[in-house]
């Protein structure tokens, strides 16, 4: 039995605007156009759900993914969390095998490549860093397991 899905408005209500904020001027200048009328999973290792990320019009979509997309990128959740602050690099993580690509593999990569390029999270401001470096050890960040 699968657990039912919440509604995904709240999701794209926080991650639609951090999206148009990192994302904006690549959208604007054609560079994210292989996403354009197209979706991604991105799915953690262990979540219920993955999200769906794409473009329509030069808009983000944020859906549950369904199965439907061409593309999935899948990762534990301390890559993802190493990606979104962009202190680390998406070829890596694939190669340490914290990251996996499937399906319609130039799109899952057009992907990693921008993830790897732009960091969706501002950096973390000085007075912070020693406990987010903290916090990069706890268990439920470092194992493969999430």
């Amino acid at each position: 039995m699968s657990l039912p899905k919440p509604p995904v408005a709240p999701i794209a209500l926080a991650l639609t605007p951090l999206l148009n904020h990192r994302f904006g001027d690549l959208v604007r200048q054609g560079d994210l156009d292989f996403l354009e009328g197209r979706r991604i999973a991105i799915a953690v290792t262990g979540a219920p759900w993955a999200l769906a990320l794409g473009l329509a019009q030069g808009r983000w979509q944020v859906a549950w993914a369904d199965g439907s997309e061409p593309a999935e990128l899948l990762g534990n959740l301390r890559a993802f969390a190493i990606l979104a602050c962009g202190e680390g690099d998406a070829d890596g993580l694939f190669f340490q095998r914290q990251l996996e690509m499937r399906g319609e593999t130039e799109l899952a990569m057009e992907l990693k490549a921008l993830l790897g390029r732009v960091s969706l999270l501002p950096p973390v401001p000085e007075p912070l860093q020693a406990a987010v470096a903290r916090l990069r050890t706890m268990p439920f960040l470092s194992g493969s397991d999430i």
